[in-house]
């Protein structure tokens, strides 16, 4: 399940298994190289928590959409909310709605 998360992302970023694992050498000083990414992707091994971690991180997912949570959707950058003001409550003061 990981290793088709990895995959489908890695070729979402146009990335060959090489480049993936070059960008985790460089940010995170893993030893990784291409025969370990393809065979994360091919489920024969399983990386260990750390390296997912940073793998979330070079995607901008969360661990637990990596992992399988089909209902977790990648990061999102933020949500901008209006506030159209406040209202003063608690005593000595009533909230009242006129």
């Amino acid at each position: 399940m990981i290793g088709e998360k990895i995959r489908k992302l890695r070729k979402q970023n146009h990335w060959r298994q090489d480049q993936l694992a070059e960008i985790l050498n460089k940010e995170f000083g893993l030893k990784t190289d291409r025969v370990m990414i393809s065979k994360w992707e091919t489920g024969y091994q399983t990386p260990v928590i750390y390296t997912i971690s940073c793998l979330a991180k070079v995607f901008n997912v969360s661990i637990d959409y990596l992992n399988g949570n089909d209902a977790m959707q990648p990061k999102e950058k933020g949500v901008s909310v209006p506030v159209l003001g406040y209202v003063r409550a608690g005593i000595p003061i009533e909230a009242v709605e006129e």
